[in-house]
């Protein structure tokens, strides 16, 4: 296959076909696939949606570009163009694995998978991911829909840029070209600083992503003034070459927890533009792009991006993570390109044809296609939250959300009321986790005539010096230091230290925490002579959800006593807990191990733990995989009521 035919008619505008286009798109799309199916040599397959991007910049701004001189732009054409390629098949698959979720999903799963039926009805998923991105939210590989973010970042892109192109062309097209490069310069800035201050709002929304579309479209505006870039087989071998290696060093070294996009994305994005500039069927990255096994993945890759997240998803939810294989990814890996292919010829052709389908009847199909499936996620998010279990998630009641327990990377000071002042001052420090077990601390206060405070953080473990980027916020070290001037200043008679531990998909040396563990100790203690320090160890913890276990558990053990505490197989960890109570105990300090308190007897890493405090879903004792509900935290806290009071009562 020629790597340029010419003549070739697309959607009414006749642009040559290059199809090592159609190779760059399996180039993007394969480390996509591979990266969220966990292969670790992937792990920066995540910017093969930085480099569609850039290709659909290229392409769509061509398009453009074509139709306003031969003056026959408009915009229905437009997005009847856009309705075709992108909606059949994105709402066949939604539809086809909506049954995986009705089986697989518990209540609460399906109430926010419903929500993003109705984001991607509005092409507004990006939006409703980033809200969502807090820590006490779904793991992002057990969301189905997550990948539809990019699909509402290029469709917003599509609102306004033919609109600011078509405005601009009218109004003085020699200030064209210098207002996108503006426009470009801006987004490009907002996605550095975006990047470090507000990284979730940066990977997903349209004002830090706009520049690598944008990259794409100064492409084809070179392409309108000169045809080909060069005809210097020279600078086309070297210029494409320098093009693929630029995207090979960020898909095998770039890693999701680098800032991004920011000026990392530069890499894959100019790689890109390289690429799209100076391959040719002469040049070595051209013979590899217009490999026909590559062009058929190619033309196969939006489908594919479609299938394989969802693909992913229920698996991970079926599985529940412990035991997902490398061979059952690979396995759905290729499934999802089987189904692409299947999903190309039989839905995404036909409604590119025009002979099948004219304007009025993909406009009409759109509308109600759209309506159709806002209306089933409507439905859904109201049907399933009367579904939910009514655990107690009075978060900012109990722990003080955004006042104790601060969840901004910006913030680095909880507010006045945090710090309780009066006789026997007792300080809980740590993380979300601490936060959960304040609900039930305060109780124990109130009957022991304690002044608890607390300073608490997401995903900020109470460890001095531990240099690890994924514990997690970007302000852990100032916050961890203020606190410890807190302690000197305000001179607590106990410090409690309670925080998941360890994260077990960033994995860090049981000997690292246990020596940061100590030199917290020690730091309080040197603060504040006089202070006690009692260390609470890891909460047992569950795979997915507390709420999937108790169905499960419930299942096998349909005859239980009303009232009666319900148990199941929970994550312990005993090393780690064995590494924290020898640092704490070796530094003069109280270890009090949860595990021991709810959990059944023996030293294995998988124990039956408490799951429900009476046997009911309102009882279960968490909100999540691993954070106490009120009843959970209330109950740890009764049952180490003895060895808590020694600790902390004079």
């Amino acid at each position: 296959m020629s790597c340029v035919m010419q003549g070739m008619e697309i959607l009414r505008v006749k642009m040559k076909y290059r199809s090592e286009i159609d190779g760059l798109r399996a180039v993007a799309v394969l480390p996509v696939i591979f990266f969220h199916a966990g292969f670790s040599v992937f792990q920066g397959g995540f910017i093969g949606v930085d480099v569609f991007f850039v290709i659909s910049g290229y392409l769509i701004t061509s398009i453009l570009l074509s139709d306003m001189e031969a003056g026959r732009f408009s915009l229905a054409s437009f997005y009847e163009r856009r309705f075709r390629r992108i909606l059949p098949a994105l709402f066949f698959v939604m539809l086809a694995t909506l049954p995986l979720a009705l089986m697989w999903l518990m209540p609460s799963e399906l109430k926010a998978y419903a929500q993003s039926w109705v984001a991607v009805a509005l092409f507004s998923s990006n939006i409703l991911f980033w809200l969502t991105s807090g820590y006490f939210e779904t793991a992002a590989e057990l969301k189905p829909l997550l990948h539809t973010w990019s699909l509402g970042v290029e469709e917003q892109f599509y609102v306004f840029f033919p609109l600011l192109l078509m405005l601009l062309w009218r109004r003085g097209r020699r200030w064209l070209l210098p207002a996108l490069l503006l426009v470009a310069l801006g987004s490009l800035a907002a996605s550095q600083w975006g990047a470090h201050e507000y990284p979730s709002a940066a990977f997903y929304l349209l004002p830090f992503r706009a520049w690598e579309l944008l990259a794409g479209g100064f492409v084809a505006f070179y392409y309108k003034r000169h045809d080909r870039l060069a005809q210097n087989p020279q600078l086309n071998q070297w210029g494409s070459l320098a093009g693929v290696l630029l995207l090979a060093v960020a898909v095998f070294t770039f890693h999701r927890h680098m800032p991004f996009p920011g000026f990392s994305a530069l890499v894959p994005v100019l790689g890109t533009v390289l690429v799209i500039m100076f391959a040719t069927p002469q040049t070595w990255a051209g013979k590899l792009l217009c490999n026909k096994l590559m062009v058929q993945i190619g033309l196969i890759s939006y489908s594919a991006y479609l299938w394989h997240n969802p693909l992913f998803a229920f698996a991970r939810v079926r599985a529940e993570f412990h035991l997902e294989s490398p061979l059952l990814m690979l396995a759905l890996a290729f499934l999802s390109l089987v189904l692409a292919y299947f999903t190309w010829k039989y839905v995404e052709a036909p409604f590119r044809s025009k002979e099948r389908f004219n304007r009025r009847q993909i406009f009409s199909m759109s509308l109600l296609g759209s309506a159709g499936i806002m209306a089933l996620g409507l439905a859904g998010h109201f049907y399933f939250q009367a579904k939910e279990p009514k655990v107690d998630y009075r978060w900012s009641e109990f722990a003080r959300q955004h006042e104790c327990l601060i969840q901004d990377d910006h913030a680095d000071t909880q507010a006045e009321s945090c710090y309780v002042q009066g006789q026997n001052m007792v300080l809980l420090w740590g993380d979300s986790h601490a936060a959960s077990l304040y609900q039930g601390l305060q109780g124990f206060a109130d009957d022991y005539e304690i002044s608890l405070s607390q300073l608490n953080q997401s995903a900020c473990p109470p460890l001095l010096g531990l240099k690890q980027a994924d514990f997690e916020r970007k302000n852990c070290t100032a916050i961890n230091q203020r606190i410890i001037d807190d302690i000197g200043r305000y001179r607590y008679n106990t410090v409690i230290l309670h925080s998941m531990w360890f994260f077990e998909r960033v994995p860090v040396a049981y000997d690292d925490i246990s020596r940061s563990l100590g030199e917290t100790i020690r730091s309080i203690k040197k603060v504040s002579p006089q202070s006690r320090v009692v260390v609470v160890g890891n909460v047992p913890r569950w795979y997915i959800s507390a709420e999937r276990a108790y169905v499960k558990t419930l299942a096998a053990r349909p005859q239980i006593e009303p009232g009666q505490a319900l148990q199941s197989g929970a994550i312990v960890l005993p090393q780690l807990e064995q590494a924290l109570r020898l640092a704490t105990e070796q530094n003069g300090a109280v270890f009090i191990a949860p595990s021991a308190y709810l959990c059944a007897p023996g030293a294995a890493e998988h124990r039956d733990c408490l799951l429900s405090v009476d046997g009911s879903r309102e009882g279960m004792a968490y909100t999540d995989s691993g954070h106490l509900s009120k009843q959970g935290a209330d109950a740890l806290v009764q049952r180490m009521a003895p060895q808590l009071k020694e600790a902390v009562v004079p």
